[in-house]
């Protein structure tokens, strides 16, 4: 909106700035969709090095705040700025969470 007023303001042609910006999130959200499809082989018959209570915790980033690591019904948790969502095993020590448009995984 604000540069519409700019444009408004100093006599300029109006730009399409909705159909514009419409385009550049419908491009993302596809390349997301295309990224998260692709994925990472996973190694099978594998399993954390750890028991699960030993990654529960607290962990602090000075720009991204805190991430904590909770259990729930034996499953890992993940909660992240209000974000709060079941974490499995992948392989190793890899958890996922589920494969979300919003939240990525």
């Amino acid at each position: 909106m604000s540069y519409n007023v700019y444009e408004r303001l100093f006599g300029m042609s109006q730009t399409p700035w909705s159909e514009g910006w419409l385009d550049v999130r419908l491009k993302s959200k596809h390349a997301g969709k295309e990224a998260r499809a692709k994925g990472t082989d996973r190694v099978p018959d594998t399993r954390p090095s750890h028991a699960l209570a030993d990654y529960i915790g607290e962990y602090e980033h000075p720009a991204y705040g805190v991430l904590k690591i909770g259990l729930k019904n034996e499953q890992l948790q993940f909660d992240f700025h209000k974000m709060q969502v079941p974490m499995t095993h992948f392989h190793y020590d890899r958890f996922d969470t589920p494969a979300d448009e919003g939240y990525g995984k």
